[in-house]
């Protein structure tokens, strides 16, 4: 049979199916449950490192970002001279 589509209310003769089991499992290729779970395993083991990598990425990132923002506020701060900063002002002079 070079194609055979799935059609749901196609009934299958019994030898039809046989021949059709006989030639699925016949393809010549082992099948082993350990190696298939290695291979699901190190798929999952290799998604989770990249999940890893986004996540820390992610974090340094939002690290940078709030010591920056700090950063800005302190100059902006010490720009505007805002009052919850301790600075001693020196009379007369302006600087802070």
């Amino acid at each position: 049979m070079p194609s055979i589509t799935y059609y749901q209310y196609t009934r299958l003769s019994d030898s039809l199916e046989r021949n059709l089991m006989r030639d699925a499992l016949s393809c010549g290729a082992p099948f082993s449950i350990v190696a298939t779970a290695k291979s699901v395993f190190s798929g999952i083991k290799f998604v989770l490192s990249k999940v890893k990598a986004g996540v820390i990425s992610y974090m340094d990132f939002c690290s940078e970002v709030s010591t920056l923002m700090a950063e800005v506020r302190a100059r902006n701060g010490y720009y505007t001279s805002t009052q919850w900063e301790n600075r001693d002002i020196r009379p007369g002079t302006g600087l802070v």
